[in-house]
């Protein structure tokens, strides 16, 4: 049965057809607006009454609807009255409790809560006469219902210094007005210079701000405008690297994945990390292969190759020719096997594992003459290959 539940809802669209219900309902706690949502769903009237009573047997809340009773054949007729000192809790009675609680604390100068309804019952008025009693609190009138509103000023509207100006028989009342407009304008200054030293702080800020921005800006236009400079010409540079690349691959002296991969790395990276492979064309075509060959051997060692012409056929011109093909000749690589020493590389468990213990290594000759002259260096196995 809460306020967002349907009968909730319900009630909330009944009330657009009731602004009394609604009036009386607002004032309700939240206990009561439950009690007064569930008496409302029985009939779904606000006309019907409903007494509410807790019931400590079952321990439950009891709602029963109240009927007035009339008899057509008596003059006498049967109906709820309910006074304004009894002791059902309803709002208009509790409303006049307070009442005569809050007029019984200010005529006898006590605090509202220090009273109770048992002696303002008690005092010589009772609670009636106190509740209907007029009790005029200093700075609170009640006007009679026949006198006119008085105009209320605006909370924007602020109240003129009614005091009056005191002055000693010696001081002209005039120095006086002046002396008090003097303080006047001393408290304005006092409350005004801290809102105008922030403004003038926020404002030198501002403008340091606004600075900084135009001469970024103005770097940023130098910078677009050598930009603009720069662009022709790696413009026309583009469309020369584009014609040569083209060029060579139909030419056939470059395939489309090498054209397409030099391309999408030269994309990315701008032209930047190849400067010092960057030669002229004119000194290109004559020098171009030792200059390369100069700075590739920083990176790659030399692998001692030798270049033997191998003759090759050429689909394109449908054409034998004759290239050069790099080899490297058995010899080095012996070379280079016997000077690297690679074997005896590994620790004594490994070396173990690969010559001593081998009848083949043992009872070579080399190695029986070898280890009878008491020679200190080890001697290598050696096994070459010969194919076709």
């Amino acid at each position: 049965m809460g306020a967002r539940s349907a009968t909730g809802q319900a009630i909330n669209r009944a009330f657009a057809r009731s602004s009394k219900a609604k009036e009386i309902y607002k004032w309700l706690g939240e206990d009561l607006k439950r009690k007064f949502r569930m008496s409302w769903s029985l009939h779904r009237n606000f006309d019907t009454d409903v007494f509410v009573e807790f019931n400590e047997w079952t321990q439950t809340e009891n709602f029963l609807l109240v009927e007035k009773l009339s008899s057509s054949t008596q003059a006498e007729e049967w109906a709820e009255v309910v006074e304004q000192c009894d002791g059902s809790a309803t709002f208009a009675t509790e409303s006049f409790r307070m009442k005569a609680r809050r007029k019984y604390a200010v005529v006898n100068g006590l605090k509202f809560e220090d009273v109770t309804v048992e002696e303002v019952e008690k005092s010589p008025q009772g609670l009636k006469g106190w509740g209907e009693m007029v009790v005029t609190v200093p700075g609170i009138e009640e006007a009679s219902k026949g006198a006119p509103p008085v105009a209320q000023p605006t909370w924007r509207k602020r109240k003129a210094d009614s005091s009056p100006i005191r002055c000693g028989n010696d001081v002209d009342p005039s120095e006086a007005i002046e002396l008090k407009e003097t303080e006047k304008t001393g408290k304005n200054i006092v409350v005004y210079l801290p809102m105008l030293t922030l403004f003038v702080d926020r404002t030198e800020a501002i403008a340091h701000q606004m600075i900084a921005l135009a001469s970024k800006i103005d770097v940023m236009s130098k910078d677009e405008e050598s930009h603009d400079g720069i662009s022709s010409a790696r413009q026309g540079a583009g469309e020369k690297l584009r014609q040569l690349l083209l060029d060579r691959f139909v030419m056939g002296l470059l395939p489309g994945s090498d054209v397409a991969e030099l391309c999408h790395w030269i994309t990315k990276a701008g032209g930047v990390g190849v400067q010092d492979l960057a030669l002229k064309p004119e000194l290109a075509k004559r020098h171009g292969s030792e200059h390369v060959t100069l700075h590739a051997g920083k990176v790659f060692p030399d692998r001692d190759l030798t270049y033997i012409d191998v003759p090759l056929y050429q689909k394109r011109e449908a054409r034998r020719t004759s290239e050069k093909i790099p080899i490297m000749l058995p010899s080095k690589l012996l070379e280079k096997f016997v000077f690297k020493d690679e074997v005896y590389k590994k620790d004594d468990v490994n070396l173990a594992k690969y010559l001593q213990g081998l009848p083949c290594y043992e009872q070579h000759p080399v190695v029986r003459r070898a280890r009878a002259n008491r020679e200190s260096e080890i001697v290598r196995p050696l096994a070459l290959y010969w194919d076709g």
